[in-house]
């Protein structure tokens, strides 16, 4: 992985490599935040069945750090943590005018935690899209949750 990877723009005259970093970084404290939110207040999943399934819905509390368990939550801390080291790759070249010594284990993590990202959120929209919203649809339910 190379500095260029994560300092490169498509139109400089219109965002500079500083306002890249902060950007990034902003992205990445408000996946965090919304973590932390859903951390402290927590959620209660009801498990839902077919008709005439003899099986009990029952309702599962989830609070504390089990709601990191969810693959949403995986993926929405993935690409917290990627944004927040590519934040940070951009504005320590920003400070030092492109002389910056980013570690290549940083480097390198960024890398990987960027490309794990995109197919853990094309899987987390496709199957809401189409496995979970057209099931709670057919049930009369309220899809409001998903978004």
């Amino acid at each position: 992985a190379r500095v260029e990877t994560f300092t490169h723009r498509l139109f400089p005259d219109l965002l500079s490599l500083k306002h890249l970093g902060y950007l990034r970084l902003v992205f990445a404290g408000i996946f965090f935040a919304t973590q932390l939110d859903f951390f402290l207040t927590g959620s209660e999943l009801v498990s839902t069945y077919l008709p005439g399934s003899k099986l009990i819905p029952t309702a599962l509390p989830v609070k504390g750090f089990r709601t990191f368990w969810p693959f949403t939550c995986v993926t929405w801390n993935i690409l917290g943590t990627s944004f927040a080291i590519a934040g940070y790759i951009a504005l320590q070249q920003a400070k030092d005018e492109g002389a910056a010594d980013i570690p290549h284990w940083l480097l390198r993590a960024g890398i990987i935690t960027w490309s794990m990202t995109a197919p853990h959120t094309a899987l987390v929209s496709i199957v809401v899209r189409y496995a979970l919203w057209p099931i709670v649809l057919k049930q009369g339910g309220n899809t409001d949750t998903f978004t």
